[in-house]
């Protein structure tokens, strides 16, 4: 597996690998923000939406008080190779909830992730502490209650 792939994992249909390639050919986005470790300087994160990675992995987003009311109970775990984990609710991910864009980046002022930081990292532009601004992912899976993972997403550090 190369290092920059993510393993889409879980109970779906069809389990597959996406490599980085892949990931350019699904919706991409910016997130404009400030370096607080740099004197405020700007940047721009570049990378595909993160809900667009679940949905590319048979994530189903479906509409209707149905569909938003398992929507409101699933969870997103993140986990970084240097251990640092974060979750979200996966609402907070969804844009028919939220006017914001969490972000897989994949690039920092056009250039590819520092080794530090990637090859992926979570962007949540909303949050002042960034503590969920996960470097290094490794690994996402979705949890729905009363069932088994439905995605598990594994990033190869090769």
């Amino acid at each position: 597996m190369s290092k920059n792939s993510l393993d889409l994992r879980g109970d779906q249909e069809n389990p597959r690998r996406i490599r980085a390639s892949e990931l350019h050919k699904l919706p991409r986005a910016e997130v404009w923000t400030t370096d607080p470790l740099y004197s405020g300087k700007d940047i721009v994160y570049s990378g595909t939406p993160f809900v667009e990675i679940l949905k590319a992995g048979g994530l189903s987003l479906s509409p209707g008080m149905a569909g938003i009311r398992e929507i409101v109970t699933m969870t997103v775990f993140i986990e970084a190779a240097d251990g640092h984990r974060a979750v979200f609710s996966l609402a907070e991910l969804c844009p028919d909830f939220l006017d914001r864009v969490t972000l897989l980046a994949d690039t920092k002022d056009k250039q590819p992730l520092p080794p530090g930081e990637g090859p992926f990292r979570i962007i949540a532009p909303s949050e002042k502490l960034r503590g969920r601004w996960v470097c290094q992912v490794k690994a996402v899976t979705v949890h729905c209650p009363d069932r088994r993972p439905r995605l598990r997403l594994l990033v190869d550090q090769e």
